[in-house]
C-alpha cells in the first residue's frame, strides 16, 4: 500500500512553506548580492530577473511535493485540475472580473471626486506579466497548498493562513524594490497594499476554489489581479498612492466578508430546507 496517497496535511505544508520561501528568497538575496544590495540601483530588468526568482519558489516547491508525497498519481491530479475548465459562470466572472471592477471604481471615483492624478494608466504588458504570475505561482499555492489546508480548516481559515503566508513572501522583492522610494512609509504601504489585501483576496480564491475545484480558474484569478494591478495602476505617488490602496484594501475585506457571511446563509438555508425534508 501506499502510504503517500495520504499523507498529514501538517507536515507538508510545513515543508512547503520553508522550501518556498527558501527558494525564492534564496535566488533573491543570491541576485541582491550580486548588485551589493544597492536597491537605490535596481532597474526595470533586474525587477523583471527577481520577478522570476520569486516564481520559482512556489512552483517548484508544490511540484516536487506532490511528487514525493503523491507521486505520478499526483501530479496527474494536479494537471487535470489544471485543465478543468467547466464552472459554474458566476465562479468564473467573481474570478475573472472582481479586481478590474473594484479597482476601476476606485480610480475613477478617486479621479472624478478628488484629482485627475488618479485616472487609471493602461500598461498591456502587465496583463502577461499577470498570466505568468497566476499559472506559475498557482501550481503552489492552489495546486499544493489549499486542498491540503481546506482539508483541515475552513475555506476562511484557510485563506487567512494561506494568504498571510503568500502576503509576506512578496517582503523582501518588495522591500528591494521601493524602500529606496519610499523610505519611513515602506512598512505601511506593504501592510495596506499587500498584507490586507492579498489576505483578503485570497480567502476570495479560497472559496471560489472551494465551490469549482479548479486550478485553472484559480490560476486565472490570479492573472486577474496581478495583470489588472500593472496594467491600471495610476501614476500617483506618496499619500495619493496610499489613498488608493487603502481604498483597495478596505473594498476586497468589505467583498470577502460579504462572501463568508453569504456562505453562512447559504449552508443555513440548506440544512434548513433538509429538516423540513426529513420524514417525521
Amino acid at each position: 500500500m501506499d502510504t503517500r496517497a495520504n499523507p498529514s496535511p501538517i507536515r507538508p505544508l510545513i515543508a512547503y512553506v520553508l522550501l518556498t520561501y527558501a527558494i525564492s528568497w534564496g535566488l533573491l538575496l543570491t541576485f541582491l548580492a550580486s548588485k551589493g544590495f544597492r536597491f537605490e540601483d535596481i532597474s526595470l530588468s533586474d525587477g523583471f530577473v527577481m520577478f522570476l526568482c520569486m516564481l520559482v519558489g512556489p512552483s517548484v516547491s508544490g511540484l516536487l511535493l506532490t511528487w514525493r508525497l503523491e507521486g505520478r498519481a499526483g501530479l496527474s491530479r494536479m494537471a487535470e485540475r489544471a485543465r478543468r475548465w467547466r464552472v459554474q459562470p458566476a465562479w468564473l466572472a467573481v474570478a475573472l472580473g472582481t479586481n478590474p471592477i473594484v479597482f476601476l471604481v476606485i480610480l475613477l471615483t478617486l479621479t472624478v471626486l478628488v484629482s485627475s492624478a488618479f485616472a487609471p494608466g493602461f500598461q498591456p504588458i502587465g496583463l502577461v506579466i499577470g498570466l505568468m504570475a497566476g499559472c506559475i505561482e498557482e501550481l503552489g499555492w492552489t495546486g499544493f497548498a489549499t486542498p491540503r489546508l481546506l482539508s483541515r480548516w475552513s475555506p476562511v481559515r484557510a485563506g487567512l493562513v494561506l494568504g498571510l503566508i503568500w502576503a509576506t513572501w512578496h517582503g523582501l522583492a518588495d522591500f528591494a524594490g521601493n524602500s529606496d522610494d519610499l523610505g519611513a512609509r515602506w512598512l505601511p504601504y506593504f501592510l495596506v497594499y499587500w498584507v490586507v489585501t492579498l489576505t483578503a483576496y485570497r480567502v476570495l480564491m479560497t472559496f471560489v476554489y472551494t465551490h469549482t475545484r479548479s486550478l485553472l480558474v484559480a490560476m486565472l484569478m490570479h492573472a486577474s489581479y496581478t495583470g489588472w494591478q500593472f496594467t491600471l495602476s495610476p501614476g500617483t505617488t506618496g499619500q495619493q498612492s496610499l489613498v488608493w490602496q487603502a481604498l483597495l484594501a478596505i473594498a476586497f475585506v468589505s467583498i470577502a466578508v460579504l462572501m463568508v457571511a453569504h456562505e453562512r446563509v447559504a449552508r443555513t438555508t440548506l440544512r434548513a430546507a433538509d429538516l423540513a425534508t426529513e420524514p417525521w
